[in-house]
């Protein structure tokens, strides 16, 4: 599932995710891993924008594919899937005992969804 792209990724200029934190840290194994040295066109930290400026034909990216927006499903987009294990990033919260009465309702909405995300 990945033919294409180590072509695509040095022929096109690449749109990087910020390349300091944990996500980044992995797109960088993954670019050496497989002995990719892509033109750095510009480096971002928000998916979201990222995708936009790919789906303008600014340049091709690695990014996590997030649920719920469609990227699938978008005619202007490809994706593909890299080499080895999929990536998974997790997710934490970190909150204040003076206002828990709002944080542990957002906690409870958060296990919710992660429990009906795991069941699909």
């Amino acid at each position: 599932p990945f033919p294409g792209g180590p072509q695509l990724l040095n022929e096109q200029p690449l749109i990087r995710f910020d390349h300091t934190g944990s996500t980044g840290l992995k797109i960088d194994q993954i670019l050496r891993r497989n002995r990719l040295q892509p033109h750095v066109l510009l480096e971002m930290n928000s998916v979201t924008s990222i995708v936009e400026l790919v789906r303008k034909n600014i340049g091709v990216s690695i990014v996590p594919v997030l649920r719920g927006f469609g990227w699938e499903h978008d005619p202007a987009l490809r994706l593909l899937t890299l080499p080895g294990r999929p990536y998974e990033r997790g997710v934490g919260m970190v909150t204040t005992t003076r206002r828990a009465h709002i944080t542990g309702v957002l906690l409870k909405q958060l296990v919710k969804q992660i429990a009906l995300e795991a069941r699909h």
